[in-house]
């Protein structure tokens, strides 16, 4: 669970923008007059927008845009993002309505409008990294389709942690019983790997402006920057040890020492000629 926030120390992001890169669409900020145009991209499967009940049908824009407009603080959170994992095992159509379904309950417990985007996996990552993007208001949705009082449950001290936990249950729920209904043994467990006493290396997760540089690169057959992290990583493998630096360093102190040493016998005898 994240947030799209004007704020600088959230990366000063816009809904518009957010719900653009995620649906791979051209979306018109009404706010600012920018034209977010990501119809380049690809690895956008499925994209779908619910609302409250009775809410009339928007466009991506006219959602977004009215988000933005909503709030008036140069730092306001304008939208919050539920990332989710869907297992690699379930056929695309099965997946879209898991999305769609999680979407749904989300809807249904804080009255916003959210869209989801159904990403594909990054040619340069895990194969099986199919994943779901749930953008949400921050405010609720009447039946008009005007946006109202933020919803706080989320940002409260108290109730934010209860909350993220029921998301993380209702996710569960939803995708083993995805993965029964698809006649599919595996299931998901919402605990961290060190609650189930799974131990992995850590991961680096790109942001979207990597992301998106990676994409450029296929499109124009260019050298990946996947390249450029191999090279780094096994430079950091063949970094020498701390005691073999401090070693290095002490041996050029002792080379700088005697050079000193010369230049001044130098400098000595040419005074003397």
């Amino acid at each position: 669970v994240k947030t799209v926030s004007r704020s600088v120390k959230g990366g000063a992001r816009s809904a518009t923008a957010a719900a653009a890169y995620r649906t791979g669409e051209q979306v018109a900020d009404q706010r600012t007059g920018e034209v977010h145009d990501y119809r380049r991209r690809g690895g956008v499967e499925h994209v779908a927008m619910h609302l409250p009940a009775g809410a009339p049908a928007m466009t991506t824009s006219e959602l977004w845009s009215a988000a933005e407009l909503a709030e008036k603080r140069k730092n306001s959170t304008v939208a919050r993002e539920v990332e989710v994992a869907l297992p690699h095992e379930l056929a695309p159509a099965q997946r879209h309505a898991l999305a769609e379904q999680i979407t749904r309950r989300l809807v249904e417990r804080y009255q916003v409008a959210a869209q989801v985007a159904v990403h594909t996996p990054d040619q340069q990552g895990d194969k099986r990294n199919h994943h779901a993007h749930i953008l949400c208001t921050t405010r609720a949705m009447d039946a008009s389709g005007q946006l109202g009082a933020k919803t706080r449950q989320l940002d409260d001290l108290k109730t934010g942690p209860q909350e993220v936990l029921w998301i993380r249950q209702m996710v569960e729920t939803e995708t083993n019983q995805a993965l029964a209904r698809a006649g599919i043994d595996a299931r998901i467990d919402m605990r961290s790997l060190a609650d189930q006493g799974i131990e992995r290396a850590p991961t680096t997760h790109e942001g979207p402006r990597v992301t998106q540089i990676r994409r450029e690169c296929e499109r124009e057959q260019r050298e990946p920057l996947g390249a450029c992290d191999v090279i780094l990583l096994n430079d950091a493998r063949r970094l020498p040890s701390l005691e073999k630096l401090q070693a290095e360093a002490q041996q050029l102190d002792a080379e700088i020492i005697d050079l000193t040493a010369a230049l001044d016998a130098r400098r000595a005898q040419e005074i003397e000629e």
